[in-house]
C-alpha cells in the first residue's frame, strides 16, 4: 500500500464511517462524474446513488453489494477493505416474518399466478356445459296439447295392449258373446196434447228388411269397436278414426263392443241406442242390439 492509499484508509476506517461518503468523495478528486463510474463498474445510476446514500435497503444481497463496493475502490483507487468493512458495520439485515400459515401449492410452485391458467382451464367446460342447457331449454319450450287431439285406448281383452290414433286398425278378431248386456231400443220422450210428458215404449221386434236389420255406428271420436251378428260372423273390428260412420247389416241380434262409448252413437233401424248405461268406468261397453225377446 503506497502512501496515498494508507491516507484514504485512515480517513474510513478508525470509527468505520460511512462507505458512500468515502466513493463519493473519491469520485469527485477523481473528477470522474457518476455516469462515467457506472460505465466503467456497469452498474446502474440508480445503484451507485444508493451506494453513496448508504440506503442499503435499495441494494441487492450483501454478497452482490460488497462486489459493487470492490469495483468502485478498484475504479477510484483506493482500498476494498474499509468500505467493505464500513458496510458490514452499517449494515443491518430486515427482519425476518414467520408465516403464521404455509400452504403448498401441488406442484410446489407458491405463485399464485401460475395456478391462474389451471383455474381458467377448469372453468371452461362448466361454462360451456350451461351455455348448452340454457339453449337446450330454450329450444324445447312449453309442451302443450289441444284438448282431444289424441286419444289413446286400452283393450278390455287385453291391458297390456295399447291402442291410440297412431296406431293402424287392428284385424279382425273372433271372441265369443258371453257376458253381453241385452239393450232395448227407445223411442224419443214426446209429449201429448195435454202437455204432460209420454214415457218412452219399448220399440217392438224390428221387421226384416234393410232398413229394419241395418245398425248404424257415427264415431264422434277415435273409439275400438267389434262387432258380430247372430251367426257369429265379424262385421266391424279395428281401431275407427274420428268422424267416420260404418252401416252395419247382418243378421240380429249384433253383438257390440265399444272401447270408447261415449264417443260413439249407436242406431238400429234408424233409432238412436242409449249406451250409457252400459259404459262402464274404463268407457267401455258390451251389449247386444237388440234385447233378446223385444
Amino acid at each position: 500500500m503506497n502512501e496515498h492509499q494508507a491516507e484514504l484508509a485512515e480517513r474510513i476506517e478508525p470509527a468505520h464511517g460511512s462507505p458512500g461518503q468515502a466513493i463519493r468523495e473519491a469520485r469527485e478528486r477523481a473528477g470522474i462524474s457518476i455516469e462515467e463510474l457506472g460505465s466503467r463498474t456497469r452498474l446502474t445510476r440508480e445503484t451507485l446513488e444508493a451506494m453513496e446514500g448508504d440506503r442499503f435497503e435499495d441494494l441487492l444481497e450483501p454478497v452482490y453489494v460488497r462486489g459493487y463496493y470492490r469495483k468502485c475502490a478498484r475504479v477510484l483507487e483506493i482500498p476494498e477493505s474499509p468500505l467493505v468493512k464500513a458496510y458490514d458495520a452499517l449494515y443491518r439485515p430486515p427482519p425476518v416474518v414467520t408465516p403464521s400459515r404455509l400452504r403448498l401449492a401441488p406442484s410446489g410452485d407458491l405463485n399464485p399466478r401460475s395456478r391462474a391458467p389451471s383455474r381458467v382451464l377448469l372453468a371452461v367446460p362448466i361454462i360451456l356445459i350451461l351455455i348448452a342447457a340454457v339453449v337446450w331449454m330454450m329450444r324445447q319450450g312449453p309442451a302443450s296439447t289441444e284438448l282431444g287431439q289424441s286419444i289413446t285406448l286400452i283393450d278390455p281383452d287385453n291391458p297390456n295392449i295399447i291402442i291410440s290414433d297412431t296406431m293402424p286398425p287392428i284385424g279382425n278378431e273372433t271372441s265369443s258373446v258371453d257376458e253381453v248386456e241385452p239393450v232395448t231400443a227407445v223411442a224419443p220422450v214426446s209429449s201429448i196434447s195435454d202437455g204432460s210428458p209420454q214415457l218412452p215404449e219399448v220399440v217392438p221386434a224390428v221387421p226384416a228388411g234393410p232398413v229394419g236389420t241395418t245398425l248404424q255406428l257415427e264415431f264422434n271420436s277415435l273409439s275400438w269397436a267389434r262387432i258380430e251378428d247372430a251367426t257369429g260372423k265379424s262385421l266391424l273390428s279395428g281401431v275407427i278414426a274420428s268422424g267416420e260412420t260404418k252401416v252395419l247389416d247382418g243378421k240380429p241380434p249384433y253383438s257390440v263392443f265399444l272401447g270408447n262409448a261415449p264417443g260413439v252413437t249407436v242406431k238400429f233401424g234408424g233409432i238412436d241406442i242409449d249406451v250409457s248405461p252400459h259404459t262402464k268406468a274404463n268407457s267401455t261397453a258390451r251389449f247386444s242390439v237388440p234385447a233378446a225377446g223385444s
